[in-house]
Protein backbone atom coordinates (compact mmCIF):
# COMPACT_ATOMS: atom_id res chain seq x y z
CA UNK A 1 0.00 0.00 0.00
CA UNK A 2 1.51 3.33 -1.00
CA UNK A 3 1.93 6.14 1.49
CA UNK A 4 1.71 8.66 -1.31
CA UNK A 5 3.42 8.84 -4.67
CA UNK A 6 6.87 9.26 -3.10
CA UNK A 7 9.47 6.55 -3.75
CA UNK A 8 9.05 4.31 -0.70
CA UNK A 9 12.71 3.23 -0.77
CA UNK A 10 13.79 6.88 -0.49
CA UNK A 11 11.41 7.42 2.43
CA UNK A 12 12.76 4.27 4.14
CA UNK A 13 16.31 5.62 3.92
CA UNK A 14 15.18 9.00 5.23
CA UNK A 15 13.46 7.25 8.16
CA UNK A 16 16.72 5.48 9.01
CA UNK A 17 18.54 8.82 8.93
CA UNK A 18 16.05 10.53 11.27
CA UNK A 19 16.27 7.62 13.71
CA UNK A 20 20.06 7.85 13.68
CA UNK A 21 19.91 11.57 14.50
CA UNK A 22 17.79 10.99 17.59
CA UNK A 23 19.83 8.00 18.77
CA UNK A 24 23.03 10.07 18.68
CA UNK A 25 21.53 13.24 20.18
CA UNK A 26 22.71 12.81 23.75
CA UNK A 27 26.31 12.16 22.71
CA UNK A 28 26.63 14.53 19.77
CA UNK A 29 24.50 17.46 20.98
CA UNK A 30 24.39 17.30 24.81
CA UNK A 31 23.60 21.03 25.00
CA UNK A 32 20.13 20.34 23.58
CA UNK A 33 19.12 18.06 26.44
CA UNK A 34 17.48 15.70 23.95
CA UNK A 35 17.40 12.13 25.30
CA UNK A 36 15.77 9.27 23.38
CA UNK A 37 16.67 5.81 24.77
CA UNK A 38 14.00 4.14 22.63
CA UNK A 39 15.68 5.46 19.47
CA UNK A 40 18.95 3.84 20.49
CA UNK A 41 17.16 0.54 21.18
CA UNK A 42 15.47 0.59 17.77
CA UNK A 43 18.74 1.55 16.07
CA UNK A 44 20.60 -1.29 17.80
CA UNK A 45 17.96 -3.81 16.74
CA UNK A 46 17.99 -2.55 13.17
CA UNK A 47 21.77 -2.67 13.08
CA UNK A 48 21.61 -6.37 13.88
CA UNK A 49 20.32 -6.83 10.34
CA UNK A 50 21.64 -3.78 8.50
CA UNK A 51 24.98 -2.95 10.19
CA UNK A 52 25.60 0.38 8.55
CA UNK A 53 23.56 2.88 10.53
CA UNK A 54 25.65 5.28 12.59
CA UNK A 55 24.42 8.15 14.80
CA UNK A 56 24.82 11.34 12.77
CA UNK A 57 26.46 14.57 13.96
CA UNK A 58 26.18 17.38 11.39
CA UNK A 59 24.63 20.87 11.79
CA UNK A 60 21.63 19.60 9.78
CA UNK A 61 21.15 16.85 12.36
CA UNK A 62 21.17 19.43 15.15
CA UNK A 63 18.50 21.40 13.30
CA UNK A 64 16.39 18.24 12.95
CA UNK A 65 16.65 17.61 16.71
CA UNK A 66 15.52 21.17 17.46
CA UNK A 67 12.54 20.54 15.20
CA UNK A 68 11.70 17.32 17.06
CA UNK A 69 12.02 19.10 20.42
CA UNK A 70 9.63 21.83 19.34
CA UNK A 71 7.07 19.28 18.20
CA UNK A 72 7.47 17.26 21.40
CA UNK A 73 6.85 20.37 23.47
CA UNK A 74 3.75 21.30 21.48
CA UNK A 75 2.38 17.76 21.82
CA UNK A 76 3.01 17.90 25.58
CA UNK A 77 1.02 21.13 25.81
CA UNK A 78 -1.87 19.63 23.88
CA UNK A 79 -1.89 16.38 25.83
CA UNK A 80 -1.96 18.36 29.08
CA UNK A 81 -5.05 20.14 27.75
CA UNK A 82 -6.62 17.00 26.24
CA UNK A 83 -5.28 14.04 28.27
CA UNK A 84 -7.56 11.53 26.52
CA UNK A 85 -6.72 12.69 23.00
CA UNK A 86 -5.74 10.55 20.02
CA UNK A 87 -2.38 11.59 18.60
CA UNK A 88 -1.78 10.43 15.03
CA UNK A 89 1.75 10.56 13.65
CA UNK A 90 1.51 10.50 9.86
CA UNK A 91 4.53 9.23 7.95
CA UNK A 92 6.01 8.32 11.33
CA UNK A 93 8.93 6.28 10.02
CA UNK A 94 10.93 4.97 12.98
CA UNK A 95 9.73 7.75 15.26
CA UNK A 96 9.90 7.11 19.01
CA UNK A 97 7.94 10.23 20.00
CA UNK A 98 5.28 8.16 21.76
CA UNK A 99 7.93 6.65 24.02
CA UNK A 100 9.58 10.00 24.75
CA UNK A 101 6.29 11.64 25.70
CA UNK A 102 5.09 8.65 27.70
CA UNK A 103 8.23 8.86 29.86
CA UNK A 104 7.41 12.49 30.62
CA UNK A 105 3.78 11.81 31.59
CA UNK A 106 2.83 10.74 35.13
CA UNK A 107 0.00 8.60 33.80
CA UNK A 108 -0.36 8.45 30.00
CA UNK A 109 -4.06 8.33 29.17
CA UNK A 110 -3.80 9.31 25.52
CA UNK A 111 -3.90 6.95 22.54
CA UNK A 112 -1.20 7.01 19.88
CA UNK A 113 -1.41 5.89 16.25
CA UNK A 114 1.53 5.76 13.83
CA UNK A 115 0.77 5.59 10.11
CA UNK A 116 3.28 4.71 7.42
CA UNK A 117 4.07 2.36 4.55
CA UNK A 118 3.57 -1.37 4.98
CA UNK A 119 7.37 -1.92 4.77
CA UNK A 120 8.09 0.35 7.71
CA UNK A 121 5.13 -0.83 9.78
CA UNK A 122 6.16 -4.47 9.32
CA UNK A 123 9.70 -3.70 10.47
CA UNK A 124 8.60 -1.60 13.43
CA UNK A 125 6.11 -4.20 14.66
CA UNK A 126 9.08 -6.52 15.22
CA UNK A 127 11.21 -3.88 16.94
CA UNK A 128 8.97 -2.57 19.72
CA UNK A 129 6.59 -4.37 22.11
CA UNK A 130 2.83 -4.00 21.75
CA UNK A 131 1.19 -1.54 24.18
CA UNK A 132 -2.54 -1.02 24.73
CA UNK A 133 -2.54 2.68 23.83
CA UNK A 134 -0.02 2.44 20.98
CA UNK A 135 -1.03 1.29 17.50
CA UNK A 136 0.66 0.98 14.13
CA UNK A 137 -1.22 1.14 10.84
CA UNK A 138 -0.18 0.75 7.21
CA UNK A 139 -2.43 3.19 5.36
CA UNK A 140 -2.48 5.87 2.71
CA UNK A 141 -1.94 9.29 4.28
CA UNK A 142 -3.87 11.29 1.76
CA UNK A 143 -7.21 9.51 1.58
CA UNK A 144 -7.74 9.56 5.36
CA UNK A 145 -8.39 5.82 5.85
CA UNK A 146 -6.41 6.04 9.09
CA UNK A 147 -9.23 8.11 10.60
CA UNK A 148 -11.14 4.83 10.99
CA UNK A 149 -9.06 4.45 14.19
CA UNK A 150 -10.44 7.74 15.55
CA UNK A 151 -13.16 7.31 18.20
CA UNK A 152 -14.33 10.90 18.48
CA UNK A 153 -11.79 12.17 21.01
CA UNK A 154 -9.75 15.39 20.57
CA UNK A 155 -7.33 14.86 17.71
CA UNK A 156 -3.65 15.79 17.45
CA UNK A 157 -1.95 15.11 14.12
CA UNK A 158 1.83 15.25 13.73
CA UNK A 159 3.66 15.47 10.41
CA UNK A 160 7.40 15.75 11.02
CA UNK A 161 9.62 16.12 7.97
CA UNK A 162 6.89 14.71 5.76
CA UNK A 163 4.99 17.44 3.89
CA UNK A 164 7.98 18.33 1.71
CA UNK A 165 8.05 14.78 0.31
CA UNK A 166 4.43 15.06 -0.84
CA UNK A 167 3.30 16.69 -4.06
CA UNK A 168 1.40 19.98 -3.73
CA UNK A 169 -1.79 18.19 -4.83
CA UNK A 170 -1.34 15.52 -2.14
CA UNK A 171 -0.69 18.16 0.50
CA UNK A 172 -3.85 20.05 -0.43
CA UNK A 173 -5.91 16.86 -0.53
CA UNK A 174 -4.65 15.69 2.85
CA UNK A 175 -5.55 18.88 4.72
CA UNK A 176 -8.91 19.17 2.98
CA UNK A 177 -9.73 15.54 3.75
CA UNK A 178 -8.91 15.98 7.44
CA UNK A 179 -11.14 19.05 7.59
CA UNK A 180 -13.99 17.29 5.76
CA UNK A 181 -14.01 14.39 8.23
CA UNK A 182 -13.40 16.21 11.52
CA UNK A 183 -14.38 19.90 11.25
CA UNK A 184 -16.87 21.01 13.90
CA UNK A 185 -16.80 17.72 15.81
CA UNK A 186 -13.86 17.93 18.24
CA UNK A 187 -10.77 20.11 18.73
CA UNK A 188 -8.19 19.25 16.06
CA UNK A 189 -4.64 20.53 15.82
CA UNK A 190 -2.05 19.64 13.19
CA UNK A 191 1.61 20.08 14.13
CA UNK A 192 4.04 20.10 11.21
CA UNK A 193 7.18 21.58 9.68
CA UNK A 194 7.70 22.96 6.20
CA UNK A 195 10.31 24.28 3.78
CA UNK A 196 10.23 27.61 2.02
CA UNK A 197 10.25 27.80 -1.79
CA UNK A 198 13.87 29.02 -1.58
CA UNK A 199 14.96 25.96 0.42
CA UNK A 200 13.13 23.68 -2.01
CA UNK A 201 14.90 25.37 -4.95
CA UNK A 202 18.28 24.99 -3.24
CA UNK A 203 17.65 21.27 -2.63
CA UNK A 204 16.78 20.80 -6.31
CA UNK A 205 19.98 22.59 -7.34
CA UNK A 206 22.07 20.32 -5.11
CA UNK A 207 20.43 17.28 -6.64
CA UNK A 208 20.85 18.64 -10.18
CA UNK A 209 24.60 19.15 -9.73
CA UNK A 210 25.19 15.87 -7.93
CA UNK A 211 25.58 17.14 -4.38
CA UNK A 212 22.99 14.76 -2.92
CA UNK A 213 19.95 16.99 -2.44
CA UNK A 214 16.82 15.44 -0.97
CA UNK A 215 13.90 14.54 -3.30
CA UNK A 216 11.68 17.30 -1.88
CA UNK A 217 8.53 18.03 -3.82
CA UNK A 218 6.58 20.82 -2.14
CA UNK A 219 7.00 23.95 -0.06
CA UNK A 220 4.95 26.58 1.73
CA UNK A 221 5.54 30.32 1.93
CA UNK A 222 4.12 30.22 5.46
CA UNK A 223 1.56 28.35 7.56
CA UNK A 224 -0.98 30.92 6.37
CA UNK A 225 -0.74 29.28 2.93
CA UNK A 226 -2.71 26.33 4.34
CA UNK A 227 -5.47 28.68 5.48
CA UNK A 228 -5.51 30.15 1.98
CA UNK A 229 -6.02 26.60 0.66
CA UNK A 230 -8.74 25.77 3.20
CA UNK A 231 -10.16 28.66 5.28
CA UNK A 232 -11.58 26.25 7.86
CA UNK A 233 -8.08 26.19 9.41
CA UNK A 234 -6.58 28.80 11.72
CA UNK A 235 -2.85 29.34 12.29
CA UNK A 236 -1.78 28.94 15.92
CA UNK A 237 2.00 28.79 15.64
CA UNK A 238 4.51 29.59 12.88
CA UNK A 239 8.14 29.93 13.91
CA UNK A 240 11.66 29.73 12.54
CA UNK A 241 13.62 26.66 13.64
CA UNK A 242 16.91 27.73 12.05
CA UNK A 243 18.68 29.21 15.07
CA UNK A 244 21.85 30.43 13.32
CA UNK A 245 24.96 28.51 14.44
CA UNK A 246 27.26 30.05 11.83
CA UNK A 247 27.73 33.43 10.19
CA UNK A 248 26.52 31.96 6.88
CA UNK A 249 23.28 30.67 8.46
CA UNK A 250 22.70 33.99 10.18
CA UNK A 251 23.26 35.99 7.00
CA UNK A 252 21.20 33.69 4.74
CA UNK A 253 18.25 33.70 7.15
CA UNK A 254 18.39 37.48 7.57
CA UNK A 255 18.63 38.11 3.82
CA UNK A 256 15.73 35.76 3.05
CA UNK A 257 13.50 37.27 5.74
CA UNK A 258 14.24 40.76 4.46
CA UNK A 259 13.60 39.86 0.82
CA UNK A 260 10.47 37.79 1.54
CA UNK A 261 8.81 40.13 4.00
CA UNK A 262 9.56 38.17 7.17
CA UNK A 263 9.16 34.57 5.99
CA UNK A 264 11.30 31.64 7.18
CA UNK A 265 13.60 29.26 5.32
CA UNK A 266 12.47 26.31 7.49
CA UNK A 267 9.76 26.48 10.10
CA UNK A 268 7.58 24.58 12.54
CA UNK A 269 3.91 25.42 12.74
CA UNK A 270 0.51 24.31 13.94
CA UNK A 271 -2.97 24.90 12.59
CA UNK A 272 -6.31 24.10 14.17
CA UNK A 273 -9.89 23.24 13.31
CA UNK A 274 -12.48 24.48 15.81
CA UNK A 275 -14.84 22.04 17.53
Amino acid sequence: MKLASMDTSAWLQESYSLLSQRAGARKNWPQLGFCDPAAQIVLDRLNAGIRYLQPASTPADCLALKRSQWMDHRCQQLLARYPHALCVELGAGFSTRFHRLSELADWPRFRWLEVDTADIIQQKTKLLPAIDNYELAAANLVDGDWLAHWQGEPLIIVLEHRLMFMSPAELHTLFSRIADLTHGKVPVEIVFDYLSPATLFYAHLKSLFGFGGQPYRSSLRSAQALVDIDPRYSVLRDMDIREPDTLWQSCSSAIYQRMSGGLYLQACASVSLPA
